[in-house]
This record gives structure tokens, sequence and C-alpha cells, in this order.
């Protein structure tokens, strides 16, 4: 029993990936977030959807950001960016997406 109980916690942990304050990635895009949104996330935005690039595709570090309309407009004024660290049990994915959440990077940017 006490062994299951040992792979059971790791698994868990594995499952919740690490915290953000000690993720090199979220950290070093804390320290230098971006001031504009790419211009291929800027068509989705103004539809109302959100747009996501995936780093690192295929491979256990698999990460992910997603810029999300923020006032309810139409056309959409602004928007935020969040942060979607690897975990090797679920890697971040678009597809996988039902509502905004992820790690807060920066807020409000104007959609140009």
């Amino acid at each position: 029993m006490k062994i299951s109980l040992s792979i059971l916690t790791a698994l868990c942990l594995a499952a919740c990936g690490s915290s953000s304050q000690n993720d090199p990635i979220y950290l070093a895009l804390k320290a230098d977030p971006p001031t504009e949104i790419p211009d291929r996330h800027v068509a989705k935005l103004r539809q109302g959807r959100f747009s996501c690039d995936v780093f690192n595709e295929g491979r256990s570090d698999q990460y992910m950001t997603c810029w999300w309309p923020q006032d309810g407009l139409r056309p959409v004024q602004t928007a935020y960016m969040s942060y979607f660290g690897p975990n090797p049990i679920s890697p971040p994915e678009p597809s996988k997406l039902v509502t905004a959440r992820g790690t807060l990077i920066v807020e409000r940017i104007p959609v140009k």
C-alpha cells in the first residue's frame, strides 16, 4: 500500500505541473512581457475568439500562451495574455480549452 500511495502522489504532482513562481518560462514572460499583440492573433481577437501559440510541440516541455478578448465589445478593444506551463501528462493545447484560464502574464493590451 505504501508503494501505491507514493506512485499516486508522484502522478498527482506531475499532473498538477510546477508552480508558476518556479517556472523559468513564466518568470521570463513576466520579466519581459509583450507590449503589443502579434499580428497573427488580431483577426481572431476582433471576432471575439481566443488565439494561442504552442511552443515545443510534441515534447515533454510543451507550453502555450493565449490571447483572450477582454472587454466584450465588438470590435474587441483590449485583450490579455495567459500562460499554460508544461504538463507531461496532459500537455496544453488550444483544442482542450473551454473557458479563459491560465496564469495571467499581461492584461489590457489594445487590439490594433
